[in-house]
């Protein structure tokens, strides 16, 4: 396998966010056209891929405000490598038609990715999925920031989005009781939130492994600018 690019030598490389790829699905994600992104890299001699952020993006579709230090943004989990992960089937994928290829509608695929990832896990629950073992250690591994992470979504998308600092004092506050309450009525919800984080996790996973056999480095932005949110 190739090393990734040296620090101490010369070396150029692209700029370009996952999402202004070409796809299908509304936008540009990280699954085939990520991958095939990568090869021309390689094949054009460049040894870097800036990407920018990668995590949540505030209500404009900013990454700049994240909600989470920690979280990748489920816009970014491509519909094709849930296919071959066998969590959607071809007939999941007929609404993406009405997509256009050419521009981004970024409401319009986040609505669509949204059906996917829930027809994903309603298919991921209906029998003994391959899946199964590598989701459950993903979220012992993961428990230190993907609980918190999830009830809080949940929470958020309870109250329409309204900051944190606006909510009911006791779950504002953190008290236990509600908290536990909140946990138990949003069981649901939280479920489908750490599902999503689990399959960005195996995606970007999988392009990463990408890149690195290609001699390809990858660029992020470290999480400096967390939304008080």
């Amino acid at each position: 396998m190739a090393a990734n690019p040296c620090l101490d030598r010369r070396s150029c490389g692209l700029l370009l966010h996952p999402t202004s790829l070409p796809g299908r699905y509304g936008c540009g994600d990280a699954g085939p056209a990520a991958r095939h992104f990568i090869d021309r890299i390689a094949r054009g001699a460049q040894s870097w891929w800036q990407m920018l952020p990668v995590g949540p993006v505030d209500g404009t579709g900013s990454p700049y405000q994240s909600i989470s230090a920690f979280a990748g943004n489920e816009l970014l989990i491509s519909p094709a490598d849930l296919r071959t992960d066998r969590l959607l089937v071809p007939a999941d994928l007929q609404g993406a038609g009405d997509l256009d290829e050419r521009r981004v509608d970024y409401a319009a695929a986040s609505r669509f990715r949204n059906q996917c990832l829930h027809r994903a896990l309603n298919r991921f629950n209906e029998r003994g999925h391959a899946l199964r073992p590598d989701y459950r250690r993903f979220c012992r591994r993961q428990q230190h920031w993907l609980d918190d992470l999830a009830l809080f979504c949940a929470v958020r998308a309870r109250f329409n989005r309204r900051p944190w600092h606006d909510w009911p004092a006791p779950l504002r506050d953190r008290k236990r009781q509600a908290l536990q309450e909140a946990t138990r009525q949003l069981a649901d919800d939280i479920e489908r939130i750490r599902f999503g984080q689990f399959l960005f996790d195996r995606q970007w996973r999988r392009l990463r492994h990408c890149a690195r056999a290609a001699g390809v480095g990858l660029i992020g932005d470290l999480p400096i600018f967390v939304a008080h949110d």
